[in-house]
């Protein structure tokens, strides 16, 4: 188990080039001193003669960057998958030797919102869901699972229940979620973990008992507005909500402010 210091330190350098807009302020929790040594993982990259920074940077320009190693003597900087997604820049199948060097998880990237140690964002348009799961998968997510009546209301107050929804337009701001039944009629489960709902929020009548018959053509859950959950035909068209989380996102932040 890492131990956190409540330390918050701001960075403030001039580079040379360029730098996006969006790598302003983001965050970075430091996972402690922990030996490194003998640590398996896949790596998205492997730099020498980086600083601190310029790795962190690195990082936050992948989206399947979950953390990054450092070692300030050596100068070694070393980026990691976020969960078991791979980035389209892999490079290093498998690094075991990372002594010396600490560990530095990345927060929630610019337009995402965090809850709990978890990100998530809504990506607004027409997609079905099958469409939908392959765009939280470019960007190293899962079409959102939710666990909690916490996280329903979350989800709902802060990213789908928009100012510009009017009032009688509940499914026009719906989301996808990872829910379905693809596999088994009934069988409701979270795509990503493939998991069983342990948790539900069905609209009343739902999931398609007022027309049972529609209930084979009504296979993917989307969330409205209201919080409530509702079974469509998979190839509706509508926004969808994206998650990833970091399991070690801890208290030590490192405020990266480029100007």
């Amino acid at each position: 188990m890492y131990s956190f210091s409540k330390l918050y330190i701001t960075l403030t350098l001039v580079f040379p080039y360029h730098i996006n807009c969006d790598l302003q302020h983001s965050r970075f929790s430091n996972s402690g001193e922990k030996d490194l040594t003998g640590w398996t993982s896949d790596a998205i990259f492997d730099r020498h003669n980086y600083s601190r920074v310029r790795c962190g940077i690195l990082c936050l320009e992948d989206q399947c960057c979950e953390k990054f190693l450092y070692s300030a003597s050596t100068r070694r900087c070393i980026g990691l998958h976020f969960m078991d997604f791979y980035s389209s820049s892999f490079e290093n199948s498998v690094l075991t030797m990372y002594e010396g060097m600490k560990a530095y998880q990345k927060g929630c990237e610019i337009g995402w919102f965090e809850f709990k140690g978890h990100c998530y964002i809504q990506v607004q348009g027409r997609y079905t869901w099958d469409e939908a799961k392959n765009e939280c998968e470019k960007m190293c997510s899962y079409l959102v699972e939710i666990d909690s009546q916490d996280e329903n209301d979350f989800l709902t107050t802060t990213i789908i229940n928009k100012d510009n929804c009017g009032t009688e337009t509940d499914y026009k701001c719906s989301s996808w979620t990872g829910g379905n039944d693809i596999d088994m009629e009934g069988g409701y489960v979270w795509d990503h973990s493939y998991t069983d709902l342990n948790f539900t929020n069905w609209s009343p009548q739902e999931p398609s008992e007022v027309n049972p018959d529609s209930a084979l053509s009504r296979d993917c859950i989307d969330i409205k507005r209201s919080g409530f959950w509702v079974d469509r035909p998979c190839s509706t068209l509508n926004s969808f909500v994206c998650e990833k989380f970091s399991e070690d996102f801890g208290d030590f932040k490192v405020d990266f402010d480029m100007k």
